[in-house]
């Protein structure tokens, strides 16, 4: 009988590195006699969706290649994947499946719902980042369990082996990333097979996951020092807008099409690479390509490190950086076309070598299978609630909210609770070296007389105390509705209506055939939805979306809006904004093209669309002090004067003056003394009528121990209060108490659609589900008024709602 594997990742990512990592992965199961089938990325994890519907890319790949791949699966079904026909084996692939740091990782991810009587592998899964602020210690004790359950555990990076011993008391080898374990010949086949061949010509392959313009200049300087053309390889994952506006397509040549086939083909073929792409400095390894690498510091910085380690690289002569000046480039003797793989053949190879037999050993391991163990109604019944968990006779919980996991853990206790098994006559509980701490005696619920569902007994094993386990009881939820029966408006437009409708509309077009007309060069969109464009994921199609690149620009728009009576709605980049689900009607002007920054003595002069963070680290980089408490918090330098944006400090103490665009469409400067700030607000709220172009703002001399300082306490400060790895529009109400009464309301962790208070910070509000602007604004409300008959006290919104709700467009386009 053929074996079958089934493996777990993220592979439907439209990324040519997730594609090929577990192409790679599959095709080596595959040649070692196995069937395998991918696991579709499950509904109802953080920031899981219906992924084939809008990034195909993966799922059209895998297809071609004959690689067989699961239905999607929800949270509530994933204990059904144990019944996948023939499957004993789950693994779970590589890259960044347990970094805390990433927004994707979660439950899933630790196979918490991989029965005992399957195995389970890690094989070469990274932590991302070389840093340890992030591993919260419930979060820790949690998943330390799921780790122990594996079979066999392996990581990709000497830094995740490291923080695997120290956190997670788990003793793991290192091993090669997949792509590199797999015969190259399957690489060059599918080069082969690509929509077209760029060999004999000669170029540079520029691979930018997350391009900009200094990476776009230093490349052409690497062209121009090196003599050759580019050859730009856009992110395929909506990456080719944005390589288009940074690379002339008169002047550069683009691959074809979006697919892994031409990726491979324009490496196989390129004479150099510049990236700065994890798996785009692999693939350069593995054709051996001479190659200049940009550490991608938002993707994992030491991930890069691993690979200069691998090949013995100093990493002065492959890493570049944004900072370097066009002469820095066409000086660095270490930007040529000579690269030593010869020296480290061998030593690659034995690596390779010894990754493959860890995994063959793996996969040839027998299972661990325990006979006692049953998988019945009662598992079931267990498996899909959670618990209160007392000693008897007590009214305090020893633990709340206990969750007993399908892999045998036990989450949300200490460590005297911390896995359990279920055989025909008992409920067995044990701590965290695997001794029974708590026997409950299936024999006394095996009746409706005698087994609740609201209360479990058992005996600790002092064999004096009693342990109880009570049903958690779920918050309260309305009744089902008739929905024939709800007074809600008929002819409700989808949101697919909703733009068919703005780009059919007459009125909208002449507007566009206008812009056009007036700004040949801007760049704009018709029905573009803005939760694109917004930190917490949410927001209608606007009529029309500009992204004005200069100041005259931005003043044409005004003027135009002004002349035909056009609403205008101004946002920068999108951190404290909540676009309801029927848009912005009018036009939309986006600030982040006016990204510019400049030190005129002691002013800074920065763009309204300035990002705040980057503008920080400008200022530290010319060693002048001001901003340093904007690190690491999204915005624009004209979204902070707007709202007077602040965390210990605010904006108000630096600004000087504010160059606006009146309501007239005219260009006026004002000074410090002409602008009201007060707490998270500035006389610009009272004004919506002005557009805020241009700020300077005070800035003196700094030292950079103390900057640095500074900038890191806030950094970690936010980082261990905020929840920065889900969709969020920041603080939601404006009094810096909110967040406490909100506690003391007894509401943090209530959730409207999939819009949730956070439990981190009961300030923020986030996006856990697809949650829609409804979602929010109704929460929103709700709490407010939880918050009132708690309190008396009326909270007050601090993020900007902006646009219609699904009924005033359904109305505004009939």
């Amino acid at each position: 009988m053929t074996k079958k594997a089934a493996v777990f990742g993220w592979w439907y990512n439209q990324n040519y590195g997730s594609i090929l990592t577990y192409y790679a992965l599959n095709k080596y199961i595959q040649d070692k006699g196995y069937d395998t089938i991918l696991i579709d990325g499950p509904d109802g994890y953080k920031n899981r969706s219906k992924f084939r519907t809008w990034m195909p890319l993966a799922y059209e790949f895998f297809k071609a290649q004959g690689m067989a791949y699961s239905n999607q699966p929800t949270r509530a079904t994933m204990r059904e994947l144990n019944h996948l026909e023939d499957v004993d084996t789950f693994i779970l692939g590589s890259d960044q499946m347990w970094n805390p740091w990433n927004g994707w990782v979660d439950w899933d991810d630790f196979f918490d719902w991989v029965q005992p009587n399957k195995k389970s592998i890690a094989y070469s899964v990274s932590l991302g980042k070389d840093d340890r602020s992030k591993y919260d210690p419930d979060w820790v004790a949690n998943r330390r369990r799921d780790i122990s359950k594996f079979d066999a555990v392996s990581m990709r990076e000497a830094f995740s082996v490291d923080i695997m011993k120290d956190i997670f008391e788990e003793e793991v080898p290192r091993v090669l990333d997949p792509t590199y374990i797999l015969d190259k010949s399957y690489y060059h086949d599918l080069a082969d097979k690509s929509s077209h061949d760029y060999a004999g010509q000669a170029y540079i392959a520029t691979f930018f996951l997350d391009p900009n313009d200094d990476k776009a200049r230093i490349a052409k300087m690497i062209a121009k020092k090196l003599g050759y053309n580019l050859m730009i390889i856009p992110n395929p994952l909506n990456g080719l807008e944005k390589a288009k506006e940074l690379f002339n397509t008169d002047e550069f040549d683009f691959i074809s099409e979006a697919i892994p086939q031409n990726f491979l083909n324009a490496y196989r073929n390129a004479s150099y690479i510049i990236t700065d792409s994890f798996h785009g400095t692999v693939f350069a390894t593995i054709f051996e390509k001479p190659f200049s690498v940009f550490y991608n510091a938002m993707r994992g910085l030491a991930r890069f490190g691993a690979v200069m380690d691998l090949f013995e690289f100093a990493e002065a002569d492959r890493r570049i950086n944004e900072e370097m000046t066009d002469e820095a480039i066409l000086a660095n003797e270490s930007i040529n076309l000579a690269v030593d793989y010869a020296t480290t053949r061998d030593k690659v190879q034995s690596e390779i070598v010894r990754s493959r037999e860890w995994l063959d050993t793996a996969l040839e391991m027998p299972s661990q299978v325990d006979e006692t163990e049953v998988y019945d109604e009662f598992r079931t019944f267990l498996t899909s609630r959670s618990f209160d968990f007392y000693r008897a006779k007590t009214t305090d919980a020893l633990a709340n909210n206990i969750i007993f996991s399908e892999n045998g853990t036990i989450k949300n206790t200490f460590d005297n609770e911390s896995y359990w098994q279920l055989t025909h006559k008992e409920l067995l509980i044990f701590d965290k070296q695997f001794q029974i701490t708590t026997k409950f005696d299936r024999s006394k619920f095996t009746t409706e007389n005698t087994f609740s569902p609201f209360r479990i007994s058992g005996a600790f094993k002092d064999g004096k105390t009693e342990h109880v386990m009570y049903v958690h009881a779920p918050k309260k939820k309305a009744a089902p509705k008739d929905k024939n029966a709800v007074a809600i408006p008929d002819g409700l437009l989808t949101r697919k209506a909703l733009i068919v409708s703005i780009v059919n509309n007459e009125k909208i077009q002449k507007w566009r055939s206008d812009l056009i007309s007036n700004i040949p060069n801007l760049i704009f969109f018709v029905g573009r939805e803005l939760k694109e464009y917004a930190n917490n994921f949410v927001g209608g199609p606007a009529d029309i979306l500009t992204f004005p690149t200069t100041i005259d620009e931005l003043q044409k728009i005004v003027k135009y809006a002004k002349k035909h009576d056009i609403p205008l709605t101004i946002i920068g980049k999108g951190s404290n904004i909540l676009v309801r689900d029927g848009g912005i009607r009018g036009i939309t002007i986006i600030t982040t093209r006016l990204n510019y920054y400049r030190i005129e003595d002691d002013l800074l002069v920065a763009g309204a669309g300035a990002d705040l963070i980057e503008t920080s680290y400008y200022l530290f980089e010319h060693k002048r002090q001001g901003l340093e408490w904007a690190d690491n918090i999204p915005g624009t330098i004209g979204g902070a004067v707007y709202m007077n944006a602040g965390t210990v400090r605010d904006i108000r103490g630096m600004f000087s003056e504010a160059t606006i665009i009146d309501e007239n469409g005219e260009i006026k400067v004002l000074k410090a003394d002409q602008v009201v700030f007060k707490h998270r607000y500035s006389i610009f709220m009272d004004h919506p009528e002005w557009t805020i172009v241009e700020a300077k703002l005070k800035i003196s001399a700094g030292q950079t121990d103390a900057m640095i300082n500074d900038m890191v306490n806030t950094v970690e400060i936010r980082e261990k209060m905020h929840p920065l790895t889900l969709p969020n529009h920041g603080s939601t109400f404006t009094w810096g108490r909110a967040p406490r009464l909100i506690q003391q309301a007894g509401i943090v962790g209530t959730q409207i659609g999939g819009i949730q208070i956070s439990t981190k910070h009961p300030g923020f509000f986030v996006n856990v589900s697809q949650g829609t602007a409804a979602d929010y604004e109704a929460l929103i409300y709700w709490t407010i008024s939880e918050v009132y008959k708690f309190s008396g006290f009326l909270l007050k919104p601090e993020v900007r709602i902006l646009g219609t709700t699904i009924w005033e467009a359904s109305v505004y386009f009939k």
